[in-house]
């Protein structure tokens, strides 16, 4: 894939992403709208899910950084913890999801695209699979940080080319 290709989006998506993350809905509440709560009260929160987590109670440490999702969704770690904690479920499809938002919000972290490879090999989903990972490849080859996720998607990518290949 060409470098140049990763990063170019069509003017209509971007459009649309842009919208997204500007045009607020009135009947929406952020977290600064509501009284008492704060940027500190959203860390404690996010704290207290990440306990939760730790000692595997995942459907509680899903509803509470779901709810930080909703009331900060401009915040990365959120989505990603969000994005961790569905994929323990094994809700794949929604940790993709969150993992795609968290990506939106930062599109030079290569790791989504890697988490992203992750939940559609979960999924079954071989060629959403290989885009990802080849989108991982070509990301690494611009930060030499991420060279070991580059040389762990190339590995999956044979195998599931080595599979494909048995398979047809």
């Amino acid at each position: 894939m060409d470098d140049d290709k990763i990063f170019k989006i069509d003017e209509s998506f971007d459009e649309l992403l842009t919208k997204y993350f500007t045009d607020r809905d009135p009947n929406v509440v952020l977290y600064e709208k509501i009284p008492g709560i704060s940027e500190v009260n959203l860390e404690a929160a996010y704290g207290i899910g990440y306990n939760l987590f730790q000692k595997k109670k995942y459907d509680s440490a899903y509803d509470v950084f779901h709810f930080l999702c909703l009331l900060d969704h401009f915040q990365k770690k959120y989505w990603k913890a969000l994005a961790l904690t569905a994929y323990v479920q094994k809700k794949y499809e929604e940790s993709r999801m969150a993992y795609f938002t968290a990506f939106a919000l930062d599109p030079t972290d290569i790791e989504l695209v890697s988490a992203m490879a992750d939940c559609s090999i979960s999924l079954g989903e071989a060629e959403n699979a290989k885009n990802f990972l080849e989108i991982t490849c070509d990301m690494g080859k611009n930060y030499e940080s991420n060279e070991t996720l580059c040389q762990r998607a190339k590995s999956i990518l044979d195998v599931i080319d080595e599979l494909s290949v048995k398979n047809s």
